[in-house]
């Protein structure tokens, strides 16, 4: 839960800081808070603030992280229970 609040208010600075024509945050560490699991806070900020919604690198590719995710943490709990 914890890094998809910090995915969330990573893209929302990250929106703040387009407007305000100041130094954006990289692509890679957005994409990089997404893989380890804020994939679904940063598609929550994608769609409130309208923020990255037309590069497709995005669009597409981290809502593939949150399937990823998805997949990756019912692994973990069935390996869980199963053990």
């Amino acid at each position: 839960v914890l890094i998809n609040i910090i995915g969330y208010f990573v893209m929302k600075v990250d929106k703040q800081r387009a407007r305000a024509g100041k130094t954006r945050i990289p692509e890679n560490v957005l994409f990089s808070i997404s893989i380890l699991g804020g994939s679904a806070g940063t598609i929550i900020a994608m769609r409130r603030s309208r923020h990255k919604k037309k590069k497709r690198s995005f669009s597409v590719g981290i809502p593939i992280m949150l399937v990823f995710n998805v997949i990756l943490l019912a692994f973990l709990i069935y390996m869980l229970y199963m053990s």
